[in-house]
């Protein structure tokens, strides 16, 4: 009798933030008045100090300060907690930090089995404590140049609910070590924890420059700015701000003492290494894992690709994004082709996350290929399995039993599964396919494609072969920054072997700026701006439309382009990012004080990132 199981839903989402929007439009609805919003842009680098021409203005200063944050990595228990700093490389929240920082005792080699880190962000006036925010998953590490990667995933508060457009982590401008003399100046920013738990910036000069295994390449910097315990894994810049290396480690004798800086560029290279999962519009699902058992926390225990004849059950866990609750999910086993078992069900899990379903048989599984298709929408958004027992394999050894065509690369894939924009070098591009014919395959084969970057395995995908004897498949590359500048190599392997290989390249083709900003601010009151207010709702609407329009609709979430609730110290930050010389209609709520609103406020066309408002607001 055959079987299916699904993973449990995650517990729901409290809509406080929801609630509380409507209960402050209704204010507004009482009121019928509208004292205007009084908005004044507050920029941090508006007195800028008298200093030498070379060195970092007070603005950098700022940029560089909230484009650092401090890594907290707890044990498994809790109970023991290593802290270092970190850069935001990316506006997604890819955060670089050093390995030692994350590196513990767990099986993993990393401090707590779920390789997890916290992030804690600078406040809004970059004087006080960091303040815990986010949290993520070590996603890459390497112990030998001693650099590790943190990709933020949820909120500490709400770690159920979906990320905001907008994670109020400006991105660091990228600058190149190479170009960096002895004598230069060079900043240092972080959390050293010495005289407290607040951002820190020190500077100094470029001392030098260490080989250490005298390639010809140096692998540090070496300064006399001041180095700290917690410093680990910051953010060094040049005197124009941009990131030009990591502040690792302060080496102290009788005679002095000297910081070392791990290079820039190399760390680059290590950050360009890294490519997360696929990514794109509409439902996925991803990193499919297959296990006889799954852990308490629904992950897959010893994943594998075959399994042994007489195997009961069968779990795929995966990932997934773009769902929403009520979607139309359905999933069905096959065995060999023919179909073994089904389920559907709405959908409740949330819009990203992980989840598993599952087949089994007591008297155990048919030996062969086992299938997994899902479908969401009555779409099929996925299908893949693993093999049962010894089935039908393809048979590397033999000549001519199975063979790949040469490899296409193309910029995208037709509806028909065609090559499109087919080239060897490519330029501005999030996404490479490589296309390939073939026969002879069986399903049931083990198969794996692995790219290379620079000759560097930057992403392997073991899988089970479903694509039938004959035809025309693909596999792809992705960086939501974009693919790096450099070479690509793919290979593809069946059975232990190496069945087709292809290289194309990227081309330095200029880098966009930036589009779009976050939005920070303060709310405090009118007749008292040393008073801040909390629980203030801040709403932005889409542009085009006027607060009168929101009203008279019923304030519908559709014209909504971002919120946000002020805090304890009256501080809030947009869920959204805006666009320079774009307008927008503005409205702010709160109990005790009198809605005001303003239509088509404008956000500068030169303004900084993050722009920031300060809002003051009349008692009742």
């Amino acid at each position: 009798m055959m079987h299916t199981q699904h993973g449990a839903p995650p517990t729901g989402r409290i809509a406080g933030a929801a609630s509380r929007l409507l209960s402050g439009i209704r204010q507004i609805q009482r009121a019928h008045l509208f004292r205007g919003l009084v908005v004044a842009l507050a920029l941090l680098a508006t007195a800028v100090a008298v200093q030498p021409a070379s060195a970092l203005s007070r603005e950098g200063v700022s940029t560089a300060l909230r484009s650092t944050v401090q890594v907290i990595v707890p044990d498994n228990d809790f109970e023991m907690f290593s802290l270092g700093s970190g850069t935001v490389m990316n506006t997604d929240g890819l955060i670089l930090t050093n390995n030692h920082v994350v590196e513990g005792e767990s099986r993993n080699g990393l401090m707590n089995n779920d390789a997890l880190a916290f992030i804690a962000v600078p406040p809004a006036d970059l004087r006080g404590e960091a303040i815990i925010k986010y949290f993520g998953v070590i996603a890459k590490t390497d112990a030998d140049i001693d650099l590790a990667l943190v990709q933020i995933i949820g909120l500490v508060d709400d770690p159920e609910a979906p990320l905001p457009a907008n994670l109020g982590l400006p991105a660091i401008e990228y600058g190149n070590s190479d170009d960096l003399m002895i004598g230069d100046e060079i900043n240092m920013f972080g959390y050293p924890g010495l005289g407290g738990n607040t951002p820190t910036y020190t500077k100094g000069t470029v001392a030098g420059f260490l080989d250490e295994d005298r390639n010809g390449v140096y692998e540090w910097i070496k300064t006399d700015a001041e180095l700290n315990h917690g410093n680990s894994g910051g953010l060094s810049t040049d005197d124009l701000g941009r990131f030009v290396g990591v502040p690792t480690a302060g080496n102290t004798d009788d005679t002095g003492k000297i910081g070392l800086v791990r290079s820039g560029n190399l760390a680059l290279d290590f950050v360009n290494s890294y490519f997360p999962n696929p990514a794109g519009d509409g439902p996925q699902v991803t990193n499919v894992q297959y296990a006889e058992v799954i852990n308490r926390r629904g992950e897959a225990v010893n994943p594998a690709t075959q399994f042994p004849t007489g195997t009961t059950d069968i779990y795929a866990v995966f990932d997934y994004k773009g769902f929403a609750n009520g979607g139309d999910f359905s999933y069905v086993w096959y065995a060999d082709g023919q179909e073994i078992a089904r389920d559907a069900f709405g959908w409740d899990g949330g819009a990203s996350g992980t989840n598993w379903v599952s087949t089994y048989d007591d008297n155990g599984l048919p030996d062969g290929f086992i299938e997994l298709q899902i479908l969401y929408g009555g779409t099929s958004i996925y299908r893949g399995g693993v093999m049962i027992g010894e089935g039908n394999l393809v048979d590397p050894v033999n000549p001519g039993t199975a063979s790949f065509g040469d490899i296409t690369f193309a910029e995208g894939v037709s509806g028909s599964n065609q090559p499109q924009g087919v080239n060897t070098s490519f330029a501005n591009v999030q996404e490479v396919y490589g296309f390939f014919d073939y026969e002879g395959m069986v399903n049931g084969a083990a198969w794996t494609s692995r790219w290379y970057y620079q000759d560097q395995l930057v992403l392997e995908t073991p899988s089970t072969w479903d694509g039938g004897a004959n035809g025309t498949s693909w596999v792809s590359i992705y960086h939501p920054d974009g693919l790096p500048v450099g070479q690509f190599d793919l290979e593809l392997e069946v059975q232990g072997e190496i069945f087709q290989t292809g290289s194309f390249t990227v081309q330095d083709g200029g880098v966009a700026p930036t589009t779009e900003v976050g939005v920070i601010g303060v709310v405090n009151d009118r007749n008292n701006q040393r008073t801040t207010i909390s629980g203030a709702l801040v709403v932005f609407l889409q542009p085009g439309f006027t607060v009168d329009e929101w009203i008279d609709e019923d304030f519908p979430d559709s014209m909504i382009h971002g919120t946000a609730n002020s805090n304890r110290r009256g501080e809030f930050q947009l869920d959204n990012t805006v666009i320079p010389g774009e307008f927008y209609s503005i409205v702010v709520v709160h109990d005790d004080y009198q809605p005001v609103a303003v239509d088509d406020w404008q956000i500068p066309e030169d303004t900084g990132d993050p722009y920031e408002l300060e809002v003051s607001m009349d008692r009742s």
